[in-house]
This record gives C-alpha cells, structure tokens and sequence, in this order.
C-alpha cells in the first residue's frame, strides 16, 4: 500500500520589526484584562482605534496588503478590530473560528510552549447522515509554533485553537479580523457595494 498527501493548504508568516515590537508589547501587557472561557481577553476589543499602536497595525495592514495581492483578491481588506489575549499558566484556548471577517491574523507577542492548532476536516470523515460522529479522529491538524515578534495569516473561518500553556511567564497575543473596505465586486453590473470601515 502507498499513501500520498495531496491538496497542501497555505497560511502566511511575517516577522516584526524588533523596535514596534518591543514597545507594542509593553503596551498591551498593561491593558486591563477580563476573564473569557479558558484564559484572558483584553476589555478594549477595538485595540486597531489606539494611538499607541498605530505602527504595529499599520505593518499588520501592510501584510494584509501583501497576502491579498498574493491571492489576486481585487478587494481590499481592512482591519475591522483587534484585541489581545493573555494566558497564564495551566490556560488555554478552546477551538474557534472567526465570524464576520474574511482573513485574520494572530501575532505573538511573547513566546511560549503553546502552539495555534490549525484544524480541517478530513475528507475521509464520513458525513453525519446516521447521526454518527465516526471519522473525528480524522480531522488534519498543523500545531503552530508560538514565535515571539511572528505574524501568522489565516483565513477567518479556520478553525484554530491553543493548547495548555505552562511556563512561568504569561502568554500575550494580538488578534485581529478584516473585512471589506471600499468599493468591491462590480458596480456597473449591479453586483457590488460600498463599505467603509470605521
């Protein structure tokens, strides 16, 4: 018998300038923090409306810019909000996926022994017809290495998670979501809109 992996999928990477970086961090570690399910969220979810960040998100937009151009999207994207989440020792992330965007970025701000479990369906799961949950084991998964100062892209319907995270020092990441801004599809054939992003 042969096996053969086929289908490869992409997310994107970036590494931060080490000067935005450090003063980001210092930053979002002193945001105030309210407990979510698993871990910590900060309380402010519109992180992309302060000043003091401007540069970091201005380079997230940047490499926004460049995925997009990668993918041929002729629609531009804009970050619609970010937040940061901070996880402490023994914390963690449960799966998730991001509504209401169309790509998001998950940038480490510290490193850690937890990684971003990116997960699919296989396609050998049998469907749910028989009210079975038979090929869940199944399920493709890539685990992320939490990189301090490295930006990974994804699309926003990915699911994604974060496992236990146990070392000493907390865990910070920065997230965002995008969404349409500007004019998109076709407005001469009554196939498009206009949005801006506030």
């Amino acid at each position: 018998m042969e096996k053969h992996d086929i289908l490869p999928q992409t997310i994107y990477k970036f590494y931060c300038d080490e000067k935005i970086l450090e003063k980001s961090s210092e930053y979002i570690k002193n945001l105030e923090y309210v407990p979510i399910t698993h871990n910590l969220s900060s309380k402010d979810r519109r992180l992309n409306t302060h000043r003091k960040l401007n540069k970091l998100h201005d380079w997230f937009q940047s490499c926004i810019n460049e995925v997009t151009n990668d993918l041929n999207y002729n629609d531009e994207l804009a970050i619609t909000q970010s937040w940061a989440t901070k996880s402490m020792s023994g914390q963690w992330h449960h799966p998730h996926s991001h509504p209401y965007s169309i790509i998001s970025g998950v940038f480490y701000l510290t490193g850690s022994n937890a990684e971003t479990w990116f997960s699919i369906p296989s396609m050998w799961d049998l469907p749910d017809v028989f009210g079975s949950s038979i090929g869940d084991d199944n399920r493709v998964i890539h685990k992320n290495k939490t990189e301090k100062g490295c930006l990974v892209i994804f699309p926003s319907t990915l699911f994604h998670s974060v496992n236990e995270h146990y070392d000493s020092e907390s865990r910070y990441i920065l997230s965002f979501n995008t969404f349409f801004n500007g004019s998109m599809g076709n407005i001469k054939n009554a196939a498009g809109a206009y949005l801006k992003i506030l």
